[in-house]
């Protein structure tokens, strides 16, 4: 039987993986994790299933729970609504007296807690994603009814009625009460979405869940330890879709189709608040999380029910958040959780992944705000941070997608060349009736040798736009001055809005490139980042088309191993994909500001030409304007993320507001880089740790004192000494072994 079943799950696509049952326990496992095939084995007597892809299973665990009978009444509830419902599930009985139903949906988050008994213990849960479950006819397990081979897919309808039904048994108290805010709403709309969410009057309230589609049960069965009110959709079949908390105003989905509402398929894990529904974030996310017009409708609301709140334009609160901070919800949900499912400090992944989008989005389209001033995404990156910390391998996750991108292409390349070679040695024989074949291009993302030359020409065939990816910016800056008399810098100036660039040579053709866009990221330590204001590109304005990302280092974490959710790689993969399609197009896309972007846009555009204007720095004033045109570039980038099915050749209020503030986090780290960059006193340049050394020392010490505060710091007495003598700009000695600060 054993065999039978194996080949048969097999040849239906599901991954089955043979074990050994000895004394009631699994013995041989095999490598479940890395293995996609599995051969069976004389010795093995059952067999484990990974619930991938459709495939997905509802375990009721009996043993967690008082009621024996609960399986029961689960399937009574289920064949009260749908009796059809269960000819398409496959239903097993355990080892432990509970129950799996196995059934295929197009759509399944993973492994999800759908029920506990009062202590917290699982009662209902799904299983999906990639996890394993033992099944039939392993021993213990047996068939209830059908078989695996018998289920089918689920519709919309039938999926939320079994999510519903078993929903219905949970008895863990973990409603939302008033005090706990789910969600952390923008410090400079805070109190005012708060004072809406507490006093939003009951009919209000209850229109927005009609708006919803969501009606209450009028015939719910509730028990006594229940304290919501059961809605239901518009045309559901399941139990109920949402439990709705009039007391606290709050809105838990048990239904995947109420897009684009979170449900409990995007909790994360049991503390995971964020999928409670505020009246806030239902507004929020019925606009399209654009905060302006969630806002504007909250305001609208309020004064209708005789609300006073009080806000401000975003535009008029930049100071409010903190610049050094990322702000990774600029991103969409998944790949702010892939960037957070990392062991690697999180800020390097997250400005890595900004410059991997941009490149992916490259040529394909443009912004352009002001007749004839046209803007394409492209950016200038350095990741700022310590050896060891984390740079190379956060530039790797975010640049994954582009790098296999980039791999099949070669190979493909490769076969085409060898074709051409094939091609080009007849032609060469007889050319008779023949043309001369033309050699095939090679089409890549990526260029990771930073001459001028290899740039241009990789970008004469590539004009949908490449990235530079320097593991050490220092190294590339040392390969660009490499010829005194070349031109490199200027080339590098003229490539960061994309202007033609002419690259003649004595021995070679000459070459011109147009019409591209061209990115540079990659990772640098404190100690060197003046190598990119060194010589003429400390006046030339080179550095300040730079995005610096400087944030204070992180604890190294001790080595462990992290399962990472199978469904966010391939999540990430499909907005690459998404991305990408867009340059198999010869024609670019146009983008234009909506009114409220562009009002938006002047609003902050204007507030820092007040800097521009007052300021004698040039580096100010450099700075200012190239930021002013990243906060474009930025507004093209993520209304493109907000685009992937649809480009819809707007920017958004809700971009506009994220491109500012993504700004504004590269603004403050520009002014923590440029006191390496461009130091106004001798302590300006201090490298680490010799910076906080100098800041902790008393206006006048001893050498004693010195080194007791240098051994905080891990500084060598002899470091010390030679720090203290060497220094003249900064300490005055008074006498032997007394020393006064003079700045």
């Amino acid at each position: 039987m054993l065999k039978e079943i194996f080949e048969e799950y097999k040849q239906l696509g599901i991954t089955v993986i043979p074990i050994t049952w000895v004394n009631g326990a699994p013995k041989s496992h095999g490598l479940w994790k890395d293995k996609d095939d599995f051969s069976l084995a004389q010795n093995h007597n059952g067999i484990m299933i990974r619930a991938e892809g459709n495939l997905g299973f509802i375990d009721c665990d009996i043993k967690n729970c008082d009621d024996k009978a609960i399986f029961d009444k689960w399937l009574n509830i289920v064949r009260s609504q749908n009796d059809s419902l269960l000819n398409k599930v496959f239903i097993e009985s355990t080892r432990s007296g509970g129950y799996h139903v196995w059934f295929r949906y197009h759509k399944l988050p993973g492994k999800v807690n759908l029920a506990s008994n009062a202590k917290g213990g699982e009662v209902f849960a799904l299983y999906s994603g990639g996890v394993l479950g033992y099944t039939w006819p392993t021993e213990g397990y047996k068939c209830v009814t059908n078989s695996m081979s018998e289920i089918e897919q689920l519709t919309q309808n039938e999926y939320d009625l079994l999510i519903s039904a078993s929903a219905y048994f949970n008895e863990y108290h973990e409603e939302p009460n008033q005090e706990y805010q789910p969600v952390e709403y923008p410090q400079q709309y805070e109190e005012a979405c708060l004072l809406f969410d507490r006093n939003i009057t009951d009919d209000a309230f209850e229109q927005m869940l009609n708006d919803m589609t969501l009606y209450p049960v009028k015939d719910f069965r509730y028990n006594r330890r229940q304290k919501f009110t059961a809605y239901k959709r518009t045309g559901s079949t399941a139990n109920y879709s949402a439990k709705v908390y009039f007391s606290s105003r709050k809105v838990l989905l048990f239904t995947t189709s109420l897009q684009p509402y979170p449900s409990w398929a995007d909790k994360k894990n049991a503390e995971d608040r964020g999928w409670i529904l505020t009246p806030t974030r239902i507004i929020y996310y019925k606009n399209g999380k654009d905060w302006i017009a969630t806002m504007q409708e909250i305001q609208t609301i309020a004064d209708s029910i005789g609300i006073d709140i009080v806000q401000q334009p975003v535009a008029q609160m930049q100071e409010q958040f903190d610049r050094m901070k990322f702000p990774y919800d600029i991103y969409p949900e998944v790949m702010q959780e892939y960037i957070k499912s990392h062991r690697i400090q999180h800020e390097y992944i997250a400005a890595f992944m900004l410059a991997a989008v941009t490149t992916a989005i490259g040529n394909t389209c443009y912004v352009e705000p002001l007749q004839g001033y046209k803007l394409r995404p492209s950016l200038y990156l350095a990741v700022v941070a310590f050896p060891g910390g984390g740079k190379s391998p956060a530039m790797k996750v975010a640049f994954d997608y582009l790098q296999r991108y980039d791999n099949e292409g070669f190979m493909e390349h490769k076969a085409r060349l060898a074709a051409y070679n094939e091609e080009l040695n007849s032609y060469e024989k007889n050319r008779k009736g023949t043309s001369k074949p033309s050699r095939p291009i090679l089409s890549q993302t990526l260029i990771n040798d930073a001459t001028m030359e290899t740039v241009i020409n990789v970008l004469q065939f590539n004009q949908k736009g490449c990235c530079l990816v320097a593991d050490e910016l220092a190294g590339f800056m040392k390969r660009m001055s490499q010829y005194k008399d070349g031109d490199d810098s200027q080339k590098w100036l003229e490539m960061w809005d994309s202007s033609p660039v002419m690259q003649q040579r004595i021995t070679t053709d000459e070459r011109k490139i147009y019409d591209y866009t061209m990115s540079i990221a990659g990772g640098i330590q404190p100690g060197v980042i003046n190598a990119l204001a060194k010589g003429d590109n400390a006046v030339n304005g080179f550095y300040h088309r730079f995005l610096f990302a400087y944030p204070e280092p992180e604890a190294k974490l001790p080595f462990e191993a992290i399962e990472q959710p199978t469904h966010l790689r391939s999540d990430i993969d499909q907005i690459f994909s998404k991305l990408m399609v867009y340059r198999s197009n010869e024609m670019k896309d146009r983008y234009v500001l909506s009114e409220p972007a562009a009002a938006l846009y002047k609003q902050w555009h204007d507030y820092k030409n007040l800097y521009y204007n007052r300021t004698h720095d040039e580096n100010a004033k450099g700075i200012i304007a190239k930021y002013q045109a990243y906060c474009l570039r930025f507004a093209l980038v993520l209304q493109c993320l907000d685009d992937l099915d649809n480009r819809t050749m707007v920017i958004t209020q809700s971009a506009m507001d994220r491109a500012i503030r993504l700004t504004e986090y590269f603004l403050g780290n520009m002014l923590k880089s440029l006191k390496l960059l461009a130091p106004e006193t001798p302590i300006d340049g201090l490298k680490a740790p010799y910076d906080k050394f100098y800041n902790e020392l008393p206006a006048a010490f001893s050498t004693k004192t010195a080194l007791e505060i240098g051994a905080k710091y891990k500084l060598k007495a002899e470091a010390v000494r030679l720090f203290l003598s060497r220094k003249k700009e900064l300490f005055e000695k008074e006498g032997r072994g007394n020393y006064c600060k003079i700045i």
